[in-house]
Formats: structure tokens, sequence, C-alpha cells
């Protein structure tokens, strides 16, 4: 049953059907993208990313603790800190997208 604003414009678009659109296109974008990423990002690459990315993770952590613990100046623990932190999770977001492709 369409409501008198519908009536008045034949352009208007009906919400279910668009949300159900919406999630046919976005389990067709999702698909495209395993199909794409599997083909130009091999799996073994994947994981040696993450394993580069642990490594330079440990590698500041490594470098900035002796600062740390000497107390150093402030700006040098926020930054050692963050940069850590965010390596760290870019390096678990790798890895664990690799495992769920593989």
């Amino acid at each position: 049953m369409q409501t008198p604003y519908e009536m008045e414009n034949p352009e208007a678009v009906d919400p279910i059907e668009h949300v159900h659109q919406q999630e046919v296109l976005d389990e067709k974008r999702d698909e495209f993208m395993r199909k794409y990423l599997k083909r130009s990002w091999p799996i073994r690459v994947l994981r040696i990313v993450g394993v580069i990315q642990l490594l330079v993770a440990l590698a500041i952590l490594g470098v900035d603790l002796p600062i740390i613990l000497m107390f150093a100046p402030r700006w040098q623990i926020f930054a050692g800190i963050w940069t850590f932190i965010f390596a760290f999770i870019a390096c678990v977001g790798t890895l664990h997208s690799s495992r769920l492709r593989g």
C-alpha cells in the first residue's frame, strides 16, 4: 500500500527494498574483495608482512623501554608507547586477516 507521499512522488524509494539492495551490494563487494585479495595478496605474503610488523613493534618497544626506565622526557615516552601500540595493532590485524583467509 502506498503512502500519500509515494502517490505524490513516484521517485520515492521503498526503505525495505533499499535495505535489501544494500545488503546484496555489500555481499557482492565482500565476495569480490575476497577473490581479488586472494589473487593479489597470497597468504604467505600477508603473514610475512605481519611478522615484519611484529618485529618492528618489538624493536620500537625495545628501544623505548630503556629510555622510559631512565625517566626520559615525557614526549619521548608518549611517542614511543603510542607508536608501539599502533604497530602492534597493525601486526595483529594483518596476522588475523591472513588466518581468516587461510
